[in-house]
């Protein structure tokens, strides 16, 4: 019983070493598992789009015409200074003149607009409506300019009201009125243009009360566009009715016609 004990411990003690030398040496507990990391793959790089082409000159009077040119209760021009255009003109006061800040902010980008317009505070929407289609945003250099005598728009009290005007070559007839801020308008009168003139000065009278900001608009046209005198002083109201019929006529007819207003301040 001895001897068969002690071959028993024996061959225990061989095995225990045998499984030593298998595994070299260590315990044969098996490593702790690592945990698995999910790795995930890097977003694509995506490409920065190349920045817009500039707009040509072209393109930049197509999208000021299709913002500007039918705006109610103004009068605009736009011509290119150093490539980026100029809006002179008239607007009307109030929500006309908000109607063009909006438009001027609608803008896109690369289109920088100087602005030289004037506000004409006053019952002076119809008549700016009335002439606007007969007027081009951008027009070509044979057109009518006009400006006040000694340059300056705000005159005072007894100062003489006089125009100057730049005639386009087609010009043979020019109907200057005066609008005023009690409703009436003021016709000069009838001017005798020589062949082929090209500048023309008109006196529309001097400044006196009621003070306040009037406005001036002058039509040059190839045909005459009234076959009677129209009183010197009238309602605005009935001679723009009769204006519309004329403009309309001459329109139809082939006639050539340039329009430009521009407005003019009376103070004491």
């Amino acid at each position: 019983m001895a001897l068969i004990g002690g071959i028993v411990v024996v061959l225990l003690l061989a095995a225990g070493g045998a499984a030593y030398f298998v595994l070299g040496g260590r315990s044969a507990t098996p490593p702790a598992a690592q945990p698995i990391v999910a790795s995930h793959p890097a977003p694509p790089k995506t490409a920065t789009p190349p920045a817009p082409a500039p707009l040509t000159d072209d393109q930049k009077q197509s999208v000021m015409a299709s913002i500007f040119s039918s705006l109610p209760c103004t009068l605009l021009s736009a011509q290119f200074q150093g490539g980026q255009p100029t809006l002179t003109g008239i607007t009307g006061a109030g929500a006309p003149r908000a109607a063009y800040t909006t438009a001027l902010k609608s803008l896109p980008a690369g289109v920088s607009v100087t602005d030289a317009t004037m506000i004409a505070d006053g019952p002076y929407c119809d008549p700016l409506n009335a002439v606007q289609p007969y007027h081009v945003l951008f027009g070509s250099a044979d057109r009518l300019v006009l400006g006040i005598t000694g340059s300056s728009t705000t005159l005072h009290d007894n100062a003489v009201i006089g125009v100057n005007e730049t005639l386009p070559s087609f010009a043979k007839y020019v109907e200057t009125d005066y609008y005023q801020s009690d409703g009436t308008v003021f016709h000069p009168g009838d001017p005798k243009l020589a062949p082929g003139e090209t500048n023309f000065s008109e006196q529309i009278g001097t400044v006196s009360a009621p003070y306040g900001t009037d406005m001036i608009i002058s039509i040059a046209s190839s045909v005459p566009l009234f076959t009677t005198v129209r009183p010197q002083l009238e309602k605005d109201g009935v001679y723009l009715t009769a204006l519309r019929l004329a403009l309309q006529g001459a329109a139809s007819g082939g006639a050539q016609v340039s329009v430009a207003a521009i407005a003019v301040v009376t103070e004491p």
